[in-house]
């Protein structure tokens, strides 16, 4: 499913032409048809989390298309936190693109995101891709994480109560 939400988020952003390239033809035809590799990674990365803050009702796609590695990957985040790293093709020579869509299921809407650096799903998809602190495909490590991510939500949440700060679901 992560798969098919960030190839349908590049179709969205960048055009129906472009999802379409040849470059393509492998993430579509397992999203299509269930044929070949999947091309989505579980991961948990708790510093990731931080440096990009939602909240359990949001969803998002980062996508950083980038010449000198000839990728196009996407970062899949459900529910704030649930993320998955994307590899959308391996063949790619056009030239730099990026994005980043942010969802509010509560709100059932798109949002804007506040971006304190120009560009910044290259570095997003960087550090994800190499740091040590990245642990891939342990779905115990991403349940604890999402579980621990769910708690302070939860907690922020009742602490907003006791003060009166908040009065909504």
């Amino acid at each position: 499913m992560a798969t098919k939400i960030a190839y349908v988020g590049l179709a969205h952003h960048f055009g129906q032409a472009f999802a379409m390239r040849d470059i393509f033809q492998n993430v579509r035809r397992y999203v299509t048809r269930g044929e070949g590799t999947h091309a989505a990674r579980l991961f948990a990365n708790d510093s990731f989390l931080a440096m990009v803050e939602h909240g359990p009702h949001q969803h998002s796609i980062v996508i950083a298309g980038r010449r000198d590695k000839h990728r196009v990957d996407a970062i899949v985040r459900l529910f704030g936190s649930l993320s998955y790293f994307v590899t959308l093709t391996e063949q790619y020579e056009g030239a730099d693109i990026y994005h980043t869509l942010a969802y509010d299921a509560y709100r059932g809407e798109v949002e804007g995101m506040l971006i304190a650096h120009v560009q910044a799903e290259f570095l997003w998809v960087e550090d994800v891709a190499t740091s040590k602190e990245t642990v891939w495909d342990d779905i115990p490590a991403a349940a604890n994480s999402f579980l621990s991510f769910i708690d302070r939500q939860i907690q922020a949440k009742l602490d907003r109560m006791h003060r009166g700060e908040d009065h909504g679901a």
